[in-house]
């Protein structure tokens, strides 16, 4: 098993003859957009699944069928699994929807939060644990990972992924890992942030990263705010604490912000 964080540090790293010298050609982990990358260097292939602290494993797939950018199909034995709309309803094939799961035998997960009871009727709501991500199913069952929902960032009527933007941003060549948020705008919705880690000894401007993203992404979700910060905020169990990043400075605008609207290169928002 592996944290997906791992992945585009080890991508960044200078490439070496021994990328290959290694038994290893199949491990298991939270996300795959990474997969091919990997395979072409270093011979692995990532395989996603769906797994949780509170469920654990609800979806993979059978081994020898995966699918890039997908976590598997049910695991029929142990679960029922769902996507489902605000008000709870299925969603049909390829429509994006909450992710939801229910066992099929006794407990293999988890009962409900200690000592929380409103956390625990709220996610366990209508008979059905309600997972907070965000995913879409397509006509073969086999499910694939939008975005938490409370990460998700409304600009100019278009929903972004954050998931979907970091991976882009991970893909320069001085970028070690990212977090993208959604900070205040004045005037839409949310405007997009990315905090950037470096790697050891990259140098990296602001303007030059906003120009690689409008390479390949749609213009709207291009980042307005560029923040270069030396790490960032962890949970206990090493999921980056973007709570912590919006909370910092005036929203998540700190006086390290870099904003690309201001007048002048370089300008920033201070909070």
């Amino acid at each position: 098993m592996s944290v997906f964080s791992m992945i585009p540090i080890l991508l960044n790293q200078p490439p070496s003859p021994q990328d290959r010298q290694h038994p290893l050609r199949t491990f298991y982990m939270g996300k795959s957009a990474l997969d091919e990358p990997l395979r072409e260097r270093f011979g692995v292939r990532a395989a996603e699944t769906y797994t949780s602290t509170e469920v654990g494993i609800a979806t993979a797939s059978p081994y020898g069928e995966w699918r890039t950018g997908s976590c598997g199909v049910a695991h029929d034995e142990r679960f029922e699994v769902a996507v489902v709309d605000e008000w709870d309803r299925e969603v049909g094939p390829d429509e994006p929807g909450e992710l939801v799961v229910r066992p099929r035998q006794p407990f293999v997960m988890t009962t409900g939060y200690y000592g929380f009871p409103d956390v625990t009727a709220r996610c366990f709501r209508n008979l059905w644990y309600h997972t907070g991500d965000r995913v879409h199913r397509d006509d073969d069952g086999y499910f694939f990972f939008v975005d938490r929902i409370k990460d998700a960032i409304r600009r100019r009527g278009e929903s972004i992924s954050a998931f979907d933007l970091e991976c882009e941003v991970n893909l320069h060549p001085a970028v070690l890992e990212s977090a993208a948020i959604g900070v205040p705008s004045e005037l839409e919705d949310e405007d997009v942030k990315v905090a950037v880690v470096l790697r050891p000894g990259a140098d990296l401007d602001e303007a030059e990263l906003v120009a690689f993203c409008e390479e390949t992404l749609p213009r709207f979700m291009v980042p307005r705010y560029v923040e270069i910060v030396d790490e960032l905020p962890r949970t206990p169990t090493d999921k980056i604490a973007k709570h912590e990043l919006r909370a910092a400075g005036d929203r998540g605008i700190t006086s390290g912000t870099w904003d690309r609207e201001s007048a002048g290169a370089g300008a920033s928002r201070d909070a």
